[in-house]
């Protein structure tokens, strides 16, 4: 286990560790999904990935998750570990998300844990997401890359749902690293069997591992 990777860890699992009551809440889930796509890009190199992730929130809006993966980028990652701490609050009208994302790779070869700070604004129905790049461990050149990205997310009676993605990603040290990403998604509730969803996603990457090309996600949620 990297060193670095210690700190989020511990803070989470003292996150968790409070009495319960009802100030707080835990849910978990475990999903099942063809492809593993983040801001556009396959992490398991378009095969499928098991997931899985737990939040605890406060009704004070104070709230700490860890997330999971498995992943293939060629460099042996084997999996991903993202350590989430945050505040849920609403500034007049506008509910406010706020907080820190540590992205953990705790098997893989090279150096490439990365920190990163994050503000969405607005209700489910249109969203604006900014996050920024705050720590690299291989701390190569400048840190501070930068994602913006609007959305929203509608109910279609009461089993399903629309939601869509548009996102801009900004590299800090190769303009050529600069890319847009467009996502859309089509869900089912299914009560006890869990939530169905088919999205398509695409992106305008130039790198030949992420080629723009259009992606069918299929992926099944299990609420735990």
């Amino acid at each position: 286990m990297k060193p670095a990777y210690v700190a989020p860890v511990s803070l989470f699992m003292c996150t968790l560790a409070v009495p319960a009551s009802a100030d707080w809440q835990t849910d978990a889930n475990v999903t099942l999904t063809s492809n593993y796509l983040w801001r556009g890009k396959t992490q398991s190199d378009d095969r499928p990935a098991l997931q899985a992730g737990i939040e605890t929130r406060h009704t004070g809006g104070g709230y700490a998750g860890a997330w999971f993966s498995t992943i293939d980028n060629g460099e042996d990652a084997g999996y991903e570990a993202d350590f989430t701490t945050g505040w849920r609050f609403q500034a007049g009208p506008v509910p406010v998300d706020t907080g820190l994302i540590y992205y953990a790779y705790p098997i893989a070869e090279q150096n490439s844990d990365v920190g990163e700070s994050f503000i969405t604004l607005g209700p489910d129905a249109l969203q604006i997401r900014y996050a920024l790049t705050v720590w690299k461990e291989d701390r190569d050149g400048d840190t501070h890359d930068q994602y913006l990205a609007l959305g929203g997310d509608y109910p279609l009676g009461d089993d399903y749902g629309f939601s869509w993605t548009l996102g801009h990603m900004e590299n800090a040290t190769d303009s050529d690293g600069n890319y847009q990403h467009l996502a859309l998604g089509l869900s089912r509730d299914l009560a006890e069997r869990g939530v169905l969803s088919l999205g398509v996603e695409s992106n305008n990457a130039d790198d030949d591992r992420h080629r723009n090309r259009p992606r069918l996600v299929l992926s099944w949620q299990w609420n735990l």
